[in-house]
């Protein structure tokens, strides 16, 4: 199996075998033992893995939330206030308290990926 770039991640979805590029996920949604995967495009898939696990496989993403892993290619602006960030979808994520100045220091210092 090869290495994950940043141009594409290697997904298993229960028995087929799904391939798709990084650019194309906006944001990954943690819900108990299972992870909705939300694309760029409105689309969303549910697969059977829990968070922890997928942010072990996509280290591209931040977590900024017990729940949220994010595309920062698609974050818009973060709120200090408020503890939350903005996605170009318009979609608003809480940021964890304790993560907050990390995920600002991260957010100033991001490259998007060509």
């Amino acid at each position: 199996m090869t290495t994950p770039t940043h141009s594409s991640v290697r997904m298993i979805l229960y028995r087929p075998r799904l391939q798709v590029k990084l650019q194309e996920v906006l944001r990954v949604e943690g819900n108990n033992v299972y992870c909705i995967v939300h694309f760029v495009d409105g689309t969303a898939l549910k697969i059977a893995i829990c968070l922890s696990v997928m942010a072990q496989r996509l280290p591209e993403l931040v977590r900024v939330h017990k729940q949220h892993l994010v595309n920062f290619s698609y974050v818009a602006r973060i709120y200090k206030r408020k503890n939350s960030l903005e996605l170009t979808s318009g979609v608003v994520l809480p940021v964890a308290r304790r993560r907050k100045s990390q995920i600002q220091q991260q957010f100033n210092q991001f490259e998007p990926h060509a």
